[in-house]
């Protein structure tokens, strides 16, 4: 679940005869969101004792999780290759050498009911880490707004609170409004 969270800081003018006075109120706005989409990072990663055998490895595996993410609807617009390497380490206590060879893969998930399928999928396919997965929702920016307009509804009801209890008060023009 995703909470969005607007703070909104409003001053608000108060009439007087001849000075004017100000208060200052803030305001909140939440909305709890279910995510409907997710970013996914995977990673393939294999070692041995020569780099051509390594590399080859890898790139074989890489080549069925691509195709296993293609098999589960993604778009190729909709998943790439984030990260490549391939290293020499040199072990000090065996005095040996071997090679790593990493690749990493972000994929954004439009429909999380593929989720399960698609992370069982490509451990099966060869996928030997998942490097994060990060939840989200499709429309955070009408969430956001609505968040906004729920802290500014906040602080005026905060404002008008404050005024009732004053004698021959009323609030006036917001002179600022912060977003936090």
């Amino acid at each position: 679940v995703i909470l969005i969270l607007a703070l909104f800081t409003a001053t608000i003018m108060q009439a007087q005869e001849v000075k004017q006075s100000q208060i200052h109120v803030s305001g909140e706005g939440k909305i709890k969101v279910i995510p409907d989409e997710a970013i996914i990072r995977i990673a393939v990663e294999n070692t041995g004792k020569v780099a051509a055998d390594v590399k080859k490895k890898n790139d074989e595996t890489i080549n069925k999780v691509l195709k296993t993410i293609k098999e589960n609807g993604i778009q190729s617009k909709d998943f790439k290759t984030e990260y490549v390497n391939l290293s020499n380490n040199f072990d000090y206590e065996t005095k040996k050498h071997n090679y790593n060879a990493i690749q990493t893969i972000s994929i954004h998930l439009k429909d999380l009911k593929k989720y399960e399928n698609l992370m069982m999928d490509l451990m099966n396919a060869g996928v030997n880490q998942i490097q994060g997965v990060s939840f989200m929702s499709s429309k955070i920016k009408e969430y956001e707004k609505q968040a906004r307009k729920n802290a500014l509804l906040d602080a005026k009801q905060k404002a008008l609170d404050y005024v009732e209890v004053l004698d021959n008060q009323k609030t006036g023009k917001v002179l600022s409004i912060n977003n936090n």
